[in-house]
């Protein structure tokens, strides 16, 4: 049921996106017009991520991306379109996660950092938009955690860093730089890292403490197959902790 559901509803939204493209196409110059087509390329997306077509909502949303790219080209001023594209820019990212398009999605959650923190400085008493660029460095500190499991050592310590410059003061986004650390070999800062923050809770929604999160990543990395010598010493530290 559940599966015809989702079909009935892709068979709306493209007619709806179909009928909207010509609403467009007859007035070039109208650019809400054309706002509504990239909101039926998401409601299309959407779907077809639901129904488990990963490949087709990518390519929908980077069809909504492209044109909220042109619409922000149109009036870099306009807030509401700035966010529209930090949103795309997120759909594109959540579905080259799923298709472990790891690189990519960093790339397109980057970008949409970086228009959110264009919209915070422009409006620094905007409360949303601080918490959106919180969520931004979430997404982007969780690639470097897959990055990490995807052996991709350099590239998971950039993420991780990109995600710590954007929210300092979550602690969560830090193991995944102390795990590329780690596995790059820099022994030394790993530990340095690893013991910093016992104690405190690490920012995520569960209020789970610093050791609880490090131990439980620590089961999950070596279910991967990556293990390595500091991870029993620092195990066996925080373990001990309290």
């Amino acid at each position: 049921m559940a599966q015809r559901n989702l079909a009935g509803a892709l068979e709306l939204y493209n007619e709806s996106l179909s009928i909207r493209k010509q609403l467009s196409k007859s007035n070039p110059s109208d650019m809400k017009a054309l706002r509504a087509v990239s909101v039926s390329y998401q409601n299309v997306g959407d779907v077809q991520r639901a129904q488990g077509d990963v490949a087709s909502a990518l390519l929908s949303y980077q069809n909504s991306l492209a044109i909220n790219k042109r619409l922000v080209k149109s009036d870099p001023s306009n807030a509401g379109w700035q966010l529209d594209l930090s949103i795309a820019f997120e759909k594109v990212g959540h579905a080259q996660v799923a298709l472990r398009q790891l690189l990519s999605a960093l790339k397109s959650y980057s970008d949409g950092a970086v228009v959110l923190s264009g919209l915070a400085g422009a409006y620094p008493a905007n409360a949303r938009f601080k918490s959106d660029i919180v969520s931004a460095a979430a997404r982007i500190g969780n690639v470097s955690y897959e990055l990490v499991l995807a052996r991709d050592f350099a590239n998971a310590l950039q993420a991780a860093d990109q995600s710590i410059a954007l929210a300092p003061g979550t602690i969560w986004l830090y193991s995944g730089r102390a795990y590329a650390l780690m596995f790059l070999g820099r022994t030394e800062e790993a530990r340095t890292l690893f013991l910093k923050y016992r104690g405190q809770q690490d920012g995520m929604s569960k209020g789970e403490l610093w050791e609880k999160t490090i131990l439980g990543d620590f089961a999950d990395l070596r279910k991967a197959g990556l293990t390595d010598p500091l991870m029993d010493e620092i195990e066996r530290t925080l373990s001990s902790s309290g």
